[in-house]
């Protein structure tokens, strides 16, 4: 006959199980319904499992939850069903090894220490160290790994054999579970299963950080593809730009042929056919608006790009390019360089009086390098990571900044430097890079 006081011990354990649970899945996934719905369904789901715990069978009850968890992580989060299964297996494995390593130690002492309804208060003491060892364990794994709500999920084979890794590991550790709570093992064989207890627990850590660590590197890799593909389409842009510039400048070559053509026209009174000469020429792609702000003709359709964007947000730019520098840059590598660059620098003006950006490329004094000066307004001053790069303040840090590894990439292919410092006193900050024209 189950005791009152155990009956009301088992729903306190549970209630503090689904806390722990409503704190996990919290911090790892993102939710897609509201915190009191949340708190609903994971009430009816322990619910479930207070009561399948009064048939006391350990694989049944194992079995029912990570079923639970599973539904749970379903209804409540924006998770893939693989992510979903593989954390509720690794929540069971982590729950289960607590109590393993709880009852394991305090059996060394004493030997009626596993499940027993017999005695109340050595069950209320069990379960309050297991219970904070699960929470406490549950706390570092989440700091542990840094999960990030807003990262997308991906389906490789490493997450694959990690799903089925965890399985294995959930079915060793039933085991265990079960073992413990059918005998009574010797004074070496416990201290064997508590070491291998131990040992399974550091495993369960490891997998979980490992597939955090897959998803994350898979989304940065995903990312610089998407972030390639841009630097790509854009430099198809401004060579399309390059290739505008030029048959302007062949038509302003040919602009004397053009009157020309138009006065004799004017001499034979024939009105309409100028009319239509001059919409002709007037529409033509070759008159839309340019600047020449270098001799290198894929830079300067790139910056007649940024002049047009500046002075739609009313951001003052100024320019100053000496001849004869970056040729032996690509037509990508210049899209990726500067096109990253002066994107930030005018995400940097954004909310700032009289915001202005400066831009400077000469040829350093008795040297071979190229200096690379572009200096703007800051509002903010931004914190910066170990390789002296500023710190994304968007959401999602993970997946932002790739724009400067990719400027980075490219320095390094020259030979060159960077270095970015933030003035407080002006609110300007400063990106200088030098490469190597040898």
């Amino acid at each position: 006959m189950i005791l009152l006081e155990n009956i009301l011990l088992y729903l306190i354990i549970f209630i503090a199980e689904a806390i722990i649970c409503y704190y996990y899945i919290n911090r790892i996934f993102s939710a897609k319904v509201s915190n009191v719905l949340q708190i609903i369904v994971i009430s009816i789901g322990y619910g479930i499992l207070y009561l399948c715990s009064f048939i006391d069978f350990f694989p049944l009850n194992g079995t029912a939850f990570i079923l639970i968890n599973f539904i749970i992580m379903q209804v409540l989060c924006t998770a893939k069903w693989s992510s979903c299964l593989f954390h509720s297996m690794i929540l069971t494995c982590i729950m289960s090894l607590c109590e393993v390593i709880v009852f394991t130690i305090f059996s060394q002492f004493n030997q009626t220490s596993y499940y027993t309804d017999t005695d109340i208060t050595l069950l209320i003491f069990l379960a309050l160290l297991s219970k904070s060892l699960y929470f406490t364990c549950v706390s570092i794994l989440i700091r542990w790994i840094r999960p990030s709500n807003k990262q997308p999920e991906y389906t490789s084979r490493v997450t694959r054999l990690l799903n089925i890794i965890s399985f294995i590991l959930l079915y060793t550790v039933i085991t265990l579970m079960a073992f413990l709570l059918t005998s009574a093992p010797s004074t070496t064989l416990r201290y064997v299963l508590l070491a291998s207890s131990i040992l399974l627990f550091t495993l369960n850590f490891f997998i979980i950080y490992i597939y955090h660590y897959t998803q994350r590197k898979t989304a940065e890799f995903v990312e610089l593809q998407i972030q390639l593909q841009r630097e790509y389409d854009m430099t198809e842009y401004y060579k399309t730009l390059f290739t505008q510039n030029k048959n302007q400048r062949i038509l302003i070559h040919d602009i004397r042929n053009h009157l020309t053509s138009i006065a004799r026209l004017n001499e034979q009174n024939d009105h309409e056919k100028i009319r239509q000469y001059l919409n002709s020429l007037l529409n033509s792609p070759a008159l839309q608006n340019s600047a020449y702000v270098s001799d290198n003709e894929m830079l300067n359709s790139i910056l007649c790009h940024y002049i047009k964007l500046c002075q739609d947000k009313q951001i003052q730019f100024k320019i100053d390019i000496r001849k004869k520098l970056l040729k032996n840059l690509d037509y990508t590598e210049l899209t990726s360089l500067f096109c990253n660059l002066l994107d930030n620098a005018i995400t940097s003006c954004k909310d700032m009086p009289d915001p202005f950006i400066e831009l400077n490329v000469l040829l350093k004094e008795n040297s071979s390098l190229t200096l690379i000066k572009i200096i703007n307004s800051c509002n903010t001053e931004p914190h910066f990571d170990t390789n002296g790069f500023p710190v994304s303040s968007k959401e999602d840090v993970q997946n932002h900044g790739l724009g400067l590894k990719s400027v980075s990439r490219i320095i390094s292919n020259y030979n060159g430097t960077i270095k970015m410092y933030y003035d407080s006193s002006q609110k300007v900050f400063h990106t200088i890079i030098l490469l190597n024209n040898a």
